[in-house]
């Protein structure tokens, strides 16, 4: 009786948890390259190094835009704002991996990412814009 039972909850906690793993990993790594190398970057005003190197942009629902600054001394300054959108595929792709009806909340929860796989920039001097 008490192997049923711990069956019965492991396979019960299986359906309740399926879905895909995405939550796992709640960021999306992006590369950033530079041309000249050891510029710094800065996201969300918060500084993540210098080039080249992997950032990773959080997926969480909190998020809409995030801000983007690259410099470097004597070149000019890189502003942006990344936007984040809404991935079908990967909603969907996570869909036909649920079994439950618990996944899809958790898959559409983690189905946002930024529109970029990379970023490579070629810096431009400041004594180029006078």
């Amino acid at each position: 009786m008490q192997k049923l039972i711990t069956i019965l909850l492991t396979v019960g906690l299986l359906l309740i948890s399926s879905g895909c793993l995405a939550i796992l990993d709640p960021s999306q790594k992006v590369p950033v390259r530079t041309e000249p190398d050891s510029a710094s970057v800065i996201l969300n005003d918060k500084y993540m190094g210098s080039t080249p190197l992997v950032i990773k942009l959080p997926r969480n629902i909190n998020e809409d835009s995030i801000s983007l600054v690259i410099k470097k001394e004597g070149y000019l300054a890189f502003d942006t704002k990344i936007v984040r959108r809404f991935s079908w595929t990967r909603f969907l792709v996570c869909i036909l991996e649920s079994v439950t009806v618990f996944g899809p909340v958790i898959d559409f929860a983690f189905s946002w990412d930024y529109p970029l796989k990379e970023i490579n920039l070629k810096l431009i001097k400041e004594d180029n814009m006078k």
